[in-house]
């Protein structure tokens, strides 16, 4: 069964990939999981690695690791955003609800719209981040 959810978080991931890498590539490529960079997102301890485009300045495609047991807290993101869950379980949150993401599910996140993002299981959790334009995070101020 594990296999099959797998092997359904690589499908949704593909298409997802086809779809939008074909108007962001320019050159052929080919990453196996074991050569994927990952790097620290600024202070958190999260790690991020762009598979595709720019996440500086544009359309990209980027692998956001979340450690087992980690909640970003709320936030927003200039821009909108396409998820899918590759490995662990992702909870999202918006519209006040919690919804459990395992491998192979999707989410369609509204920019400038605030929400949160943790990951439940054991192991760290890994998406697949796509956008049309630049990625950030903006917090709401403290009360």
């Amino acid at each position: 069964m594990k296999l099959n959810k797998l092997c359904q978080a690589l499908i949704t991931s593909s298409i997802l990939t086809t779809t939008t890498a074909m108007a962001h590539t320019t050159e052929n490529k080919m990453l196996a999981t074991n050569e994927i960079q990952w790097q620290q997102l600024g202070e958190t301890p999260i790690e991020y690695a762009v598979i595709w485009g720019d996440r500086e300045a544009g359309a990209n495609g980027t692998y956001l690791k979340l450690p087992s047991g980690f909640e970003v807290g709320v936030h927003g993101h200039s821009h909108n955003y396409n998820g899918v869950t590759i490995q662990g379980v992702w909870e999202h949150k918006f519209e006040g609800e919690w919804k459990q993401l395992p491998p192979g599910s999707y989410v369609s996140q509204k920019g400038g719209e605030l929400h949160n993002d943790r990951c439940t299981s054991k192991e760290d959790c890994i998406l697949l981040i796509q956008q049309d334009d630049h990625s950030d995070a903006f917090f709401p101020p403290a009360k």
